[in-house]
């Protein structure tokens, strides 16, 4: 899995400017950065980069806390464990066919299941200019967390790592 996503990476670095962390709870599966943080100062990505993440708010994020924030919620370090369970399930009785799964909401995420299970949480953003995707994949205990300071490259990318990522999921059943 390693290298099929370190591949996707490779592959769309011409046009993807941004960070990309794959972990699990206990170890980093992939992590890349790519393109420039400051382009007047020819100034690099890198994992530490801090990225826009919310329009109003002016909130900035990196990768790796976005990983550490998925975990705090799972371990029932930022809300009781009546609202851990609430966040982490979908709640809209709305559900819709996307791409073969079946797509719902929740409070804070998005959710793709499959036969009633849930495959994928995630949460986007899209600003002008930036994009962020933070996905969940509980089977794996996979969180895939992509921030770009660019919109070209972005979707594609996501796209190819969560089909290495599903594809994975389904090995496992």
């Amino acid at each position: 899995m390693k290298e099929k996503l370190k591949q996707i990476f490779i592959s769309n670095q011409d046009t993807f400017s941004g960070v990309c962390l794959v972990r699990n709870s206990s170890e980093t599966i992939f992590s890349a950065a790519s393109g420039l943080a400051n382009r007047d100062y020819n100034i690099p990505n890198t994992m530490e980069t801090m990225f826009d993440t919310a329009s109003v708010t002016k909130v900035f994020t990196t990768a790796g806390d976005l990983a550490l924030f998925l975990r705090a919620i799972q371990n029932g370090k930022l809300l009781s464990s009546r609202f851990t369970e609430i966040f982490l399930q979908p709640h809209c009785q709305i559900a819709r066919p996307s791409y073969g799964f079946t797509w719902r909401t929740g409070y804070a995420f998005e959710f793709l299941e499959r036969d009633g299970k849930v495959v994928c949480m995630y949460k986007e953003g899209v600003n002008a200019g930036v994009n962020a995707m933070f996905s969940y994949y509980p089977d794996l205990d996979i969180s895939l967390n992509l921030l770009s300071n660019q919109e070209d490259g972005f979707w594609e990318m996501h796209k190819q790592m969560q089909e290495i990522l599903l594809s994975a999921n389904e090995e496992t059943e």
